[in-house]
């Protein structure tokens, strides 16, 4: 089976609008940014073998802040740009139980399933509690990058693999851990 790391896509890979202390999709590419030190990271996990997937909640569509269409030409920006491997979606409203929707693992799942994917031995490095709780729920080691939201609920510290400062010391430390485990061997 392989191994992956799923990146949340705002406050991760991309760089999210803040406003009032609360992180936000960009809504048009005039807002849109990637995080200097993406590439990198994708550059360093695909190196280290992992499958390299975006997993990310675009509930301004169903709400009618951005469109469909516009999510799909960044996905494809992206896909183009960082050479990702996949980008799954869930398009539900914000409050939703849907089970794509984070902290449902419905995404990470439907991942697994697609590429055939070892999830115990997978990470999920997401900015929110949402992300840590997917990746618990579907049995990936959490990394939380915090990128101190005013507003966001801190993730219960027992429930994190490891705190990284940015995507790229996410992927490092995924890649050290990789590199331990198979030693062990």
């Amino acid at each position: 089976m392989r191994k992956a790391i799923f990146f949340d896509r705002d406050g991760i890979i991309t760089v999210p609008v803040v406003r009032g202390g609360r992180a936000f999709a960009a809504k048009n590419f005039s807002e849109f940014e990637i995080y200097p030190d993406a590439a990198e990271a994708v550059s360093r996990a695909r190196e280290a073998k992992f499958l390299c997937i975006i997993v990310t909640n675009q509930p301004d569509v169903a709400s009618g802040q951005t469109t469909r269409e516009f999510v799909e030409s960044v996905h494809s920006h992206l896909m183009k740009t960082l050479k990702l491997d996949d980008i799954e979606v869930s398009f539900d409203p914000s409050g939703s139980d849907a089970p794509r929707r984070k902290p449902n693992p419905g995404m990470l799942i439907d991942a697994a399933k697609k590429w055939g994917i070892d999830l115990q031995n997978s990470f999920v490095v997401g900015d929110t509690w949402r992300d840590v709780d997917a990746a618990r729920a579907a049995g990936c080691r959490a990394i939380y990058v915090n990128r101190n939201y005013e507003h966001e609920a801190q993730p219960e510290p027992q429930r994190v693999a490891f705190e990284a400062h940015c995507v790229l010391d996410a992927v490092l430390w995924c890649v050290t851990q990789e590199e331990q485990s198979d030693a062990s061997y």
